[in-house]
This record gives C-alpha cells, structure tokens and sequence, in this order.
C-alpha cells in the first residue's frame, strides 16, 4: 500500500512540475530568440553606420580628385575620382537590387562588398533591409540613402562632363568652373544627410534596446 502511495506522489508531483519547467523553458527560448534576434538587427545596423562611414569617405575623396583633376588636367586625378566614386555607385547597385520583390542575392552582397563593407556583415545588412527597409526608423535611413544616391548621381555625370571638357580642343576655363560650383553644391548637400542618416540609425538602435527589454520583462512577468 505504501508503495501505492509513493507512486500516486511522483505522478502528482510530476504532474505539477510539468507544466511549470514547461513554460520556464518556453520563457527561456522565446528571451533567447530574442536576444539572439536583436543582437543580429544591432549588428546589421552597426554595420550600416560603418558603411555610411566609407561612403562618405569616398564622396569626399571622389570630389578632392575631381577638383584636382579640374585644376591641373592630370588624369591620374580623374582615375582616383572614379576609385572613389564606384563604393558609393556600388552601394547604390545594391539597395537598388534590395528593393526589387524578387532581387538576387548575388548581386546585392557584391554591390555591398563593392561598397567596402566587411564581407561577414553583408548576410545581415541584406536580412536587415529586406525585412525592415519598408518601417519607422529604417524607413528613414533608406529614404536618406535614396536622397544621398541622386547626389552621387549627379557627381558622376558632373565628372564625365568634365573629362570630356579638360579632353576637348577648345577648352574653357568658365565651363570648368561652373562644373566645379555643382560639384561644391553636391559637396555641400551631401554632408546634412550623412549626418542625418547615422543619426537615425542610432535612434533604431536604441528603440530597439529598448523595446527588447520591455520584451523580455513582459514575457518573464
């Protein structure tokens, strides 16, 4: 009989562990996979803020050569304006591709490694903007991106119209100038959107801290 009892005991006793190491096991990896998901879209959008970083470093360089070239005609300074310029042209190759419903993988992770993002932070710079490009904060980072894109655009245009006014026979030093003060323009539009870019980044990041841990309180709540 009184082993009857024991029995009955343990499976009482099991019947109200159960359930209970259940849902702290369920809390466990629900907090877990958010952290874990967390970690990913902070270190994706860390590496968007470093990207920015090497896009602004080129657009300035891009514009020093130009200006370079414009003074002295040489065209080892046109060749250094067109290294610079391609990052942020490939950049833009990929957001362009990112933005496509059906886009190719292959094609956006070489516009971004063209850009001179660290090849182990492409995966989750694609994973980022393909499933967050379209929301709050990153939908502004990417409408600035798209701004700073036509500037770039028109930098590279302003530099094959001043290759082909330094190669023409009839060079004119007004015409050059004029191109140089668009340039300057360019140079000078760009810099509020580098800083507003970085800047909204930093607010998801901290949204997204912050968010996480009202989560992960609720849950174990």
């Amino acid at each position: 009989m009184q082993d009857v009892f024991n029995i009955s005991g343990r499976a009482s006793f099991v019947r109200r562990i159960v359930p209970v190491f259940s849902i702290s096991l369920g809390i466990i990896i629900i907090s877990l996979l958010l952290a874990l998901g967390a970690m990913e879209v902070l270190s994706a959008a860390r590496a968007y803020v470093a990207g920015e970083g090497q896009w602004s470093k080129a657009q300035r360089d891009a514009v020093y050569a130009l200006t370079l070239y414009a003074q002295t005609h040489e065209p080892v300074y046109f060749e250094r304006y067109w290294r610079a310029l391609a990052i942020p042209l490939s950049d833009r190759r990929a957001r362009i591709e990112m933005d496509k419903p059906d886009y190719d993988y292959a094609e956006a992770h070489a516009g971004l490694l063209g850009g001179d993002n660290h090849p182990d932070d492409i995966p989750g710079m694609i994973r980022l903007y393909r499933c967050c490009a379209g929301y709050s904060y990153f939908a502004r980072a990417v409408s600035i991106w798209r701004e700073g894109d036509t500037y770039i655009v028109q930098l590279q245009h302003l530099g094959s119209d001043m290759r082909t006014e330094i190669s023409s026979g009839a060079l004119s030093t007004k015409r050059i100038e004029a191109i140089l003060d668009q340039v300057r323009a360019i140079d000078a539009g760009v810099k509020p959107l580098e800083d507003a870019f970085t800047a909204t980044l930093g607010e998801a990041v901290r949204w997204l801290r912050s968010a996480l841990m009202w989560a992960v309180c609720a849950i174990v709540s």
